[in-house]
């Protein structure tokens, strides 16, 4: 015998003036793209966004820069040779702002940028093909209706395989950035934001990789890969 039995079911209303728990394990560390922050997911249910907090003197001046889904955030607004001040602080949806997180800082970096877009004026300049077959999901645009519903490092819009929902199947397809020049003794380090759910958790059937070419195109070595 199967069935299902429900019981006591309450809807109650009110006013939430409970504050989000406050981000711990926030950690600062400068890298190519700027200074990326991570902490610990505040456990709340009504978990809204963080909002990131940044100063140039230690505990007075706070500037909020930004807000974001997710418990990660890349400053790249940030001028090398610079120590940058950081707290966060969770939103629930009710409006409610918790308390600060303890405060972090660190010496922003100096790099070379030798290539970067983050796809919100225009495409960047990459193309889009197939490898095989005739399937080609890949798509530049607006905002992502699917996956977390926002571009990958904020912003509006990127690259996707479907904007709009799952990518097809028996897909074989790439994107392509424009030629970049690699200056001689220079030691570059691709970095990227990336959100992925790839059909079969264990059977990998699909997976990502990067290819990169060192004679336009003619010969590819495999760079990264993600299943």
């Amino acid at each position: 015998m199967a069935g299902w039995y429900i019981d006591n079911v309450k809807l109650v209303g009110g006013v939430d003036n409970e504050p989000p728990a406050i981000p711990t394990g926030l950690t600062a560390e400068s890298f190519v793209r700027g200074i990326k922050l991570d902490w610990n997911q505040v456990s709340d249910a009504d978990l809204s966004h963080y909002e990131i907090y940044r100063s140039e003197v230690s505990n007075e001046d706070y500037e909020k820069i930004a807000e974001s889904v997710m418990n990660t955030f890349v400053d790249g607004t940030v001028e090398a040779n610079h120590i940058y001040y950081y707290r966060i602080a969770a939103v629930d949806f009710a409006g409610n702002i918790g308390e600060f997180s303890e405060e972090v800082s660190v010496t922003a970096g100096e790099f070379t940028t030798l290539f970067g877009t983050d796809f919100e004026e225009n495409n960047g300049g990459f193309i889009t093909g197939v490898t095989a077959g005739s399937n080609n999901p890949w798509e530049w645009g607006g905002v992502p209706t699917s996956g977390p519903n926002v571009a990958a490092s904020g912003g509006d819009k990127l690259w996707a395989t479907n904007l709009l929902g799952n990518y097809t199947t028996n897909t074989d397809a790439y994107i392509e950035s424009p030629a970049i020049v690699i200056p001689e003794n220079s030691n570059p380090i691709l970095t990227f934001t990336h959100w992925y759910d790839f059909e079969g958790t264990t059977t990998k059937w699909d997976y990502g990789q990067v290819l990169v070419s060192k004679d336009d195109g003619g010969n590819l070595d495999q760079y990264y890969s993600r299943e």
